[in-house]
């Protein structure tokens, strides 16, 4: 009796059931706020939403910055632009690197953690509190 091997992908609204220990720790991740590096040189900032078989992201609510030399400047000073996307799916062959924002301390920088590191056996994810409405 042939068998299909076990989903990895991870969505939001899936239904409960059976899955691998690296699909659970990988829906610890849902709604966390991600920045994704692809090779062209732009990064993406949004709220990790689902991740597929393949390995592609979908994120939701994302920024795209980029650095940009403005014509004319002294020294080609870099400039950095943004600009709202929305819901963005990024291929994994155009993925260079990917981090996970840790919950930002008011007034400072906001930290980023390699989610590798959330994905081994036994790592915990601390939740991010909620917003009041």
């Amino acid at each position: 009796m042939d068998t299909e091997p076990e989903s990895l992908t991870v969505c939001e609204g899936e239904p409960p059931a059976a899955v691998s220990p690296l699909v659970q720790r990988t829906r610890q991740l849902l709604h966390r706020r991600m920045k994704v590096e692809i090779t062209d040189g732009r990064v993406m900032i949004g709220n990790f939403h689902c991740l597929d078989k393949q390995g592609n992201l979908l994120l939701v609510n994302t920024v795209e910055q980029r650095i940009k030399k403005r014509p004319g400047s002294e020294e080609g000073e870099p400039e950095l632009e943004q600009r709202n996307l929305g819901l963005v799916l990024i291929p994994a062959e155009h993925r260079v690197a990917a981090h996970l924002e840790l919950s930002p301390v008011e007034g400072e920088d906001p930290k980023w953690l390699n989610p590798v590191e959330i994905l081994k056996e036994g790592a915990q994810v601390i939740e991010p509190e909620m917003e009041a409405s």
